[in-house]
């Protein structure tokens, strides 16, 4: 909630606190570093959005839960685009469209088209950046 409410400090605090409180429990530590990676991102601070990311990896991968997988590919790579950083990006669309398509869900799905866009209008492949909400994943094969 306090995310919400732009409280960003008090939201890292708490996510501190829920962080110490799990008990090793890998799919919470996953959720809540995830989570804290957000108030990061939308704080401006991408460097420590990725330093979360990479603190949750350990847990994402022992949680066993594909789709915290995949919150966590797409969201490093949404973050290396903040960077800047497309081609670190783009090495990584394979695999988050893939998991994409496991989780069968169309939400999903058009996420990782939008990413695609994104990431090809940084690289300067200006006709593959045009974003079709309705396209298939063409790209998944293509990269």
């Amino acid at each position: 909630m306090r995310r919400e409410q732009r409280r960003l400090p008090e939201a890292l605090d708490l996510l501190d606190q829920a962080i110490a409180g799990c008990e090793g429990d890998p799919a919470a530590m996953a959720r809540f570093l995830l989570q804290k990676e957000h108030v990061f991102e939308v704080m401006g601070d991408i460097p420590a959005a990725l330093a979360a990311l990479a603190q949750a990896e350990p847990f994402v991968t022992v949680s066993g839960d594909p789709h915290l997988l995949f919150i966590h590919r797409f969201n490093e790579a949404k973050n290396l685009g903040h960077l800047q950083r497309f081609d670190e990006a783009a090495v990584r669309l394979p695999e988050i469209g893939e998991l994409a398509l496991q989780q069968g869900a169309e939400m999903e799905s058009l996420r990782v088209r939008w990413l695609a866009a994104r990431i090809a209008a940084g690289q300067g492949r200006k006709a593959e950046a045009v974003f079709e909400p309705r396209a298939g994943m063409p790209f998944i094969s293509r990269i």
